[in-house]
């Protein structure tokens, strides 16, 4: 009985990848993994998924003052389908946002982040919208833990699901604001506080430098968290934009941050920092 009823749902599974197989193949306005995304990657948002390793000075403790940032993570864009000039997309997100306390001896791992999402976007005109369904899960370093500083730690298992929606208006291809609110739909622990909210804005020089292959970047970004009591982050990012190549529409950017507010490192969301940083960044 076991193996008609395994047979029954193979072959259902088979029939739904052959129906879905024949619909991409004869719908002319489907594109599968389309080159570029929809919603452009924001420059500040320390929570995007993108490639980015950096090395900050953090003038409080909580942390430790040399700290090594990094981000491997990416945005794609599975499907888009509709009208070409006002396009729908759908897609997944990746990540693994991680902070490092490198002066340490040995180097202590303090605070990893794990991030999976899937996202629906769509264009109209200057105007890009995104809803996002994503998991996260956050898990303190080992090394952390056995240390002088993390007897003190109180670890929790911090995990939530949460939708998200991304607001993005370009008057031009220079200047870029944008928004974002959030809501906590299941976390652990339980009493975890639920709305998120963001806004900042990107800037891009219309003159592009050094024999026209790099652009002048800055980007702004503030975001706050009902946990915390709203209390804000603010993040800042400017430096180049290298755009004579570029791999899979990504371009490479060296830039400078400073970040001042409630920490970003999942566990440590209620500690205090304040870091000035040069990051490197592979983005869209």
């Amino acid at each position: 009985m076991r193996r008609l009823s395994f047979l029954y749902k193979a072959k259902k599974i088979v029939y739904v990848l052959l129906c879905l197989s024949s619909f991409f193949c004869y719908a002319d306005d489907i594109e599968l993994l389309p080159p570029k995304n929809l919603f452009d990657a924001p420059i500040a948002d320390p929570r995007w998924p993108k490639f980015l390793m950096g090395l900050d000075y953090n003038s409080t403790t909580n942390l430790g003052r040399t700290l090594w940032n990094f981000n491997f993570g990416e945005d794609i864009g599975l499907m888009r389908f509709g009208d070409k000039s006002k396009p729908y997309e759908f897609g997944v997100q990746a990540g693994v946002f991680g902070v490092m306390d490198i002066k340490s001896d040995p180097t202590v791992l303090i605070n990893t982040d794990y991030f999976i999402a899937l996202e629906f976007s769509h264009l109209s005109g200057g105007w890009q919208q995104l809803l996002q369904v994503s998991h996260t899960s956050s898990h303190v370093g080992d090394e952390f833990l056995l240390s002088q500083r993390g007897k003190n730690f109180q670890r929790i298992n911090l995990s939530y699901e949460m939708v998200k929606y991304f607001f993005c208006y370009k008057p031009s291809s220079h200047f870029s604001p944008y928004m974002n609110a959030g809501y906590l739909f299941h976390v652990d622990p339980n009493y975890i506080k639920r709305f998120v909210f963001g806004i900042g804005a990107d800037l891009y020089s219309k003159k592009i430098i050094f024999k026209n292959s790099t652009r002048l970047i800055a980007g702004a970004f503030i975001n706050s968290w009902q946990e915390n009591n709203y209390k804000p982050t603010f993040t800042m990012r400017a430096g180049m934009q290298y755009e004579k190549t570029r791999y899979c529409n990504r371009f490479l950017q060296l830039l400078l941050q400073y970040q001042i507010g409630k920490s970003q490192a999942g566990q440590f969301y209620s500690k205090n920092v304040q870091t000035i940083g040069l990051l490197v960044a592979f983005s869209s």
